[in-house]
């Protein structure tokens, strides 16, 4: 573990830890909204993930597929003394028909006309995306009304297999 903590804190100085933000306005009820995410040679390794929505209920699942289409998404690095350096793209707006999920959670905010949010920042709870893999993140809205919702992730790619 302090290995790994280590390796990621380097990783930040030398600007190697990168953020990516999506945002979906006015998603309508049981519509999903796809993002494409093509991993490179490296693997990936999301270290914390947040999604937000102005309604009450979000479905995310993780697929392991090819999508088409999409719209390029900004990738920030941690560390704005560098460019951003990785092989991991992300489009937003994707056409993707979803088949089994290999990860999918539903956040609630409790009470109808209330915010919903999910922000996972654990150390036990990182994701290793496998190396030249396409994967598709499906964020689908559950309440009863459109909702704005956004996605935020910390990544990095893998270093020597971790």
């Amino acid at each position: 573990m302090q290995v790994v903590q280590a390796l990621e804190e380097n990783l930040l100085g030398q600007g190697k830890i990168n953020t990516v933000q999506v945002g979906i306005a006015a998603l309508v009820t049981d519509a999903s909204s796809y993002v494409r995410v093509t991993v490179g040679a490296n693997g990936m390794v999301v270290l914390t993930q947040a999604f937000t929505s102005s309604e009450e209920a979000v479905e995310i699942a993780l697929y392991e597929g090819a999508a088409t289409g999409g719209t390029p998404n900004v990738v920030v690095n941690r560390n704005q003394n560098y460019p951003p350096e990785n092989s991991i793209g992300f489009l937003v707006g994707a056409t993707y028909t979803p088949g089994t999920p290999i990860l999918k959670t539903v956040f609630r905010a409790g009470t109808t006309g209330n915010n919903a949010s999910l922000v996972i920042n654990a150390e036990n709870s990182k994701l290793y995306l496998k190396a030249n893999t396409a994967y598709v993140i499906g964020i689908k809205n559950l309440a009863g009304q459109a909702a704005d919702i956004g996605m935020s992730l910390t990544f990095r790619e893998t270093v020597n297999g971790i």
